[in-house]
C-alpha cells in the first residue's frame, strides 16, 4: 500500500510542478431518476440535447467537478467522412496521462481549464495497477463538438 500511495503521490507532483494541466472531470452518471427524455417502452434516450441529462439517461447526467491533473499528449487532428456517410468529419483527438483517481470510463468527460475544451473519454488503459486498483492511467480522448450541450456542465455550479 505504501508503495502505491508512493507513485501516486510521485505522479501528481510531477503533473502539479512540471508537465501537468488542471482539469475537471465529470463522471457519466450510471444510475439514479430516469430522465424524462427517455422512452419508457424501449428505455433509450430520445433526446441526446437533453438540458437536464445531457443525454445519459440519468439526472443528474454528470457528477462533479472532481478537479486533477492531466498530462496531455499533442492534438492529432483526424479528417475523413462520419461514420453515416453524411458529410466531412473533422475531429480532434487526444490522449492524457492521469493519477487513479477518480478512475474514468468511457463518455466521461474531461474539461482543460486552460484552454476550455471539453473532450469525451473514449479509451482508458491502466498504465499501472496494484491488484486491479489503477494508480496511473492513460485516457484516449475526443474533443466534444461546440455545439454539445456538454459545454453547459460548467454554469451548473454557479
Amino acid at each position: 500500500f505504501l508503495i502505491c500511495r508512493r507513485m501516486m503521490h510521485d505522479e501528481f507532483l510531477g503533473q502539479r510542478n512540471h508537465v501537468g494541466v488542471l482539469v475537471n472531470v465529470w463522471i457519466r452518471a450510471s444510475c439514479g431518476p430516469v430522465c424524462s427524455c427517455v422512452d419508457p417502452i424501449t428505455h433509450d434516450v430520445v433526446k441526446f440535447d437533453c438540458p437536464l441529462c445531457f443525454g445519459t439517461g440519468r439526472q443528474p447526467g454528470y457528477h462533479g467537478p472532481y478537479t486533477t491533473w492531466c498530462t496531455f499528449s499533442p492534438v492529432k487532428k483526424q479528417k475523413g467522412l462520419q461514420d453515416d456517410n453524411t458529410g466531412p468529419l473533422s475531429a480532434y483527438e487526444t490522449s492524457g496521462r492521469m493519477t487513479g483517481v477518480p478512475e474514468l470510463k468511457k463518455e466521461d468527460i474531461i474539461v482543460d481549464k486552460t484552454t476550455g475544451r471539453y473532450y469525451y473519454v473514449d479509451v482508458v488503459s491502466n498504465d499501472t495497477e496494484f491488484r486491479r486498483v489503477p494508480i496511473v492511467q492513460t485516457v484516449g480522448l475526443k474533443q466534444v463538438p461546440t455545439s454539445s450541450p456538454i459545454y453547459k456542465l460548467g454554469t451548473l455550479l454557479v
